[in-house]
């Protein structure tokens, strides 16, 4: 295997038989390999015959000059190479339960440590080749007669299994045309033909027909209620399906509305993001920006495995930055250019597992996948409702996504905003926070600007006068208080984190937010409330 992952074209070498010790210690094997080499096929003309395994060896073996064999040599060796590989990782896999088996892996199972084993199990069934040829059995007669009940399908796959209603040969080989080859064993018949007397088969074959009608009637019963239970789990399948659907989308338009405000362009901007971050937060990040892409944009093409090594944190975190900036923002650039990035959030897609890409789309493969798409007119507004219900319970946040990237400065342009600020309260004796909206009445210069009329203290520049409508639900009165903000609290969901209110990021709403809860850790212990400076 090792000389095959190092020179692929070896395989294709007609010296080489891999399976020599197998055909060598086990000689039915042997002629089954010979019963498939001599395998025939006719051409077109219905009487040209071909060894139909032997040619394909020969073509890939010593292709035509300028025939289609000869281009594709390049691509058979690329997958020889691919499935020695793949074989060796799995052989060395301790994961897997094949490395238990062999030698080379020192497997606890492996013959050298099994000898007795292996020699008290020869020639006995200790497969499970029997169980999945009764699986298939009764798939078989479940599909061929339709109408069959459970019990007399599993009946008919022991009977078969055990050979019951197997009938003795009663042709008469004549020797003199016999291959000078052994003698095979003569077939016997099964349990109903040699071992049962012509009264036992007579009363077993009119008690089946006098209990005919009420197994009938017996089955159909049994078969209707099987059929309702199958139907009810494949609803609740495609119910959970299409549940886990409208989930997908709805975090698409939460990642499509935080990719137009949020989306870094290019390597620069990148920087700034992750600059002062722990690797932590910068991995977080980096997933948040490829997920804005690959979920919200739909480029499904870049998608990538989450799951990394806890001691790999920054060979990860330069994988991840390497996709973002070599891969995925050059296309972002490029649809930017040509004006086609996408308008709306991408529908989710389900695709099957472990399919693997092979050659190029043809028209045929195109069709089908554009016919698989999702109905986006009929999901949209189901995900919509679904994005409503993820805000409320603390999923999601969509006025978050909207703001943004970095904070505002203080300055004179923040008077007349309508600002939003985690606003922590008492309840119970318990820190409460909530998302309260008010608009900022003045920016402190550092100079002159003091608490009260009374106050000794200048207040820092940048503090805010920030004042808050009155609220009759929370039974809150007007009012107004200084607070110094921090940038680093900007957009989080943190005490005294603050962020544009719904209306300063749509004008067309021209109100104000409502008050609601910011997205918390409901693990995490903050023990501190801000008093009044």
């Amino acid at each position: 295997m090792l000389e095959i992952v190092e020179d692929p074209s070896r395989l294709l070498d007609p010296e080489l038989d891999i399976f020599q010790p197998f055909t060598n210690e086990l000689p039915q094997f042997k002629d089954w390999q010979e019963e498939m080499l001599a395998t025939k096929v006719f051409a077109e003309d219905g009487k040209t015959e071909y060894y139909i395994f032997r040619e394909v060896l020969r073509q890939a073996r010593a292709p035509a000059a300028g025939s289609g064999d000869e281009q594709a040599t390049a691509m058979t060796l690329e997958i020889i190479k691919t499935q020695a590989t793949k074989a060796l990782e799995k052989l060395h896999d301790k994961k897997v339960a094949l490395a238990d088996k062999l030698t080379s892996q020192d497997g606890a199972n492996s013959f050298d440590k099994n000898q007795d084993a292996h020699e008290r199990t020869k020639r006995a069934h200790v497969t499970n080749d029997a169980v999945e040829n009764k699986f298939a059995t009764g798939d078989y007669f479940m599909r061929a007669y339709r109408h069959t009940s459970i019990h007399n399908v599993s009946g008919l796959v022991q009977q078969r299994t055990a050979h019951d209603l197997d009938r003795p040969l009663r042709i008469v080989s004549d020797r003199r045309k016999r291959k000078a080859t052994p003698l095979e064993e003569t077939e016997s018949g099964g349990f109903f033909w040699n071992v049962l007397d012509d009264n036992l088969r007579s009363a077993l074959v009119s008690m089946a027909r006098h209990e005919l009608a009420h197994a009938l009637k017996v089955g159909r019963e049994e078969r209707h209620q099987h059929d309702e239970e199958k139907l009810a789990r494949r609803e609740e399948s495609l119910q959970r399906q299409l549940n886990a659907t409208i989930e997908k989308y709805a975090a698409a338009l939460e990642l499509f509305d935080a990719w137009k405000t949020q989306g870094v362009r290019d390597q620069e901007q990148l920087s700034a993001r992750l600059q002062d971050r722990t690797v932590s937060d910068q991995l977080a990040e980096l997933r948040r920006q490829v997920e804005m892409r690959t979920v919200g944009c739909g480029w499904v093409q870049f998608a990538t495995k989450w799951s990394f090594d806890a001691d790999q944190r920054s060979v990860t975190l330069e994988q991840w930055k390497q996709l973002l900036v070599e891969q995925i923002l050059p296309h972002e650039a490029a649809l930017r250019r040509q004006r086609k990035l996408p308008a709306a959030a991408a529908p989710p897609q389900l695709t099957a597992r472990l399919v693997k890409t092979l050659g190029t789309a043809d028209v045929d493969a195109a069709r089908l996948e554009a016919a698989g798409l999702f109905n986006t007119s009929n999901l949209l507004a189901r995900a919509e409702v679904a994005r409503l219900r993820r805000e409320a319970q603390g999923i999601s946040d969509s006025v978050e996504v909207k703001q943004p990237p970095t904070a505002p400065p203080f300055d004179t342009n923040l008077v007349g905003k309508r600002l939003e600020v985690c606003w922590p309260y008492k309840e119970n004796g318990t820190t409460v926070k909530i998302w309260a909206s008010g608009v900022v009445k003045r920016v402190a210069d550092g100079l002159t600007d003091k608490r009260s009329a009374k106050a000794r203290q200048v207040l820092p520049a940048g503090a805010l006068l920030w004042a808050w409508d009155e609220d009759k639900e929370f039974d809150e009165k007007a009012g107004e208080k200084w607070l110094i903000l921090l940038p680093c609290h900007w957009n989080k969901h943190v005490q005294y984190a603050w962020r544009f209110d719904p209306c300063e990021l749509s004008p067309a709403l021209g109100r104000k937010s409502v008050p609601r809860g910011p997205i918390a850790d409901p693990y995490a212990t903050e023990d501190e409330f801000y008093e009044d400076w």
